[in-house]
């Protein structure tokens, strides 16, 4: 496996030089996992960022029930456990091989030192990891602005009357103090 030219076929980091992608897989370590195999698990420490190089991956949650809830799928060019890895925090999902699955795994460490360092790669792998976390941000954003504005009628009640002009109800007021607002 090359592990340069799977770097930067990876849609995160194809910005980066011949050398950049050099040095960045220099410290990436290829992995294979099983159908059914865990990446990393839901509540566990983040240790490790991956690139999916070859296979598929559920990303699932814990729903309060207890359940496991798929709620995303991960393909060749995905890179898992980046905001994990980022601040240092515990892992918000668990990530299963659906197929046999091929990555690339770097060290949350050497991520670290790599950014310390102001490696080239690492400058331009933050502004990347920027641009796709404020992207699923924005997603979010716009599921929960549906979600507020949508109607719901359950027939059990007449519609309440319109509210006064510049009303916000208790809900809609709560989501906007939690996204500052406006966007």
């Amino acid at each position: 496996m090359d592990l340069v030219q799977v770097v930067r076929r990876t849609a995160m980091f194809s910005g980066l030089s011949v050398d950049e992608a050099t040095e960045f897989a220099r410290h990436c370590t290829p992995a294979v996992f099983s159908t059914g195999e865990d990446l990393f698990h839901e509540g566990e420490p983040a240790t490790w960022l991956f690139i999916v190089v070859v296979g598929e991956i559920a990303i699932s949650c814990q729903a309060p029930t207890g359940d496991a809830v798929v709620v995303g799928r991960a393909g060749p060019g995905s890179v898992l456990g980046e905001m994990a890895v980022l601040e240092g925090s515990l892992r918000s999902a668990t990530a299963t091989a659906t197929v046999p699955v091929t990555a690339l795994r770097l060290d949350s460490a050497t991520f670290a030192q790599l950014i310390d360092d102001g490696h080239p790669a690492a400058g331009r792998i933050l502004a990347e990891l920027r641009r796709t976390l404020v992207s699923r941000l924005r997603a979010v954003n716009a599921r929960l602005d549906a979600l507020f504005e949508a109607e719901v009628d359950l027939g059990a009640a007449p519609a309440a009357p319109e509210p006064e002009p510049g009303f916000r109800s208790p809900l809609r007021a709560l989501w906007h103090a939690l996204v500052g607002g406006d966007r």
